[in-house]
């Protein structure tokens, strides 16, 4: 299956400690999405690892909203 294009915004956040998917495993992909690097956080560890998600949601999170801005008239979620 190729890919070629995709109907929404799509971001990679790989990690430099991820032995199962490195961060050279998204080089190629047939379609342009940025990519967000962690330092040291195993494959796992990108979302288990507190110390690493203290700074990763917020990363995630400013880009969705970015990437998605809600429609007119919509409520922020609580604490946003």
């Amino acid at each position: 299956v190729v890919i070629t294009g995709l109907p929404c915004p799509a971001r990679v956040v790989a990690s430099t400690a991820d032995q199962t998917f490195p961060p050279a495993t998204y080089a190629s992909l047939p379609v342009e999405t940025p990519t967000l690097v962690v330092d040291g956080a195993s494959h796992r560890g990108l979302v288990l690892n507190r110390r690493v998600l203290a700074t990763l949601v917020p990363a995630v999170t400013a880009w969705l909203r970015r990437a998605a801005p809600a429609p007119a008239g919509a409520r922020s979620p609580p604490g946003s």
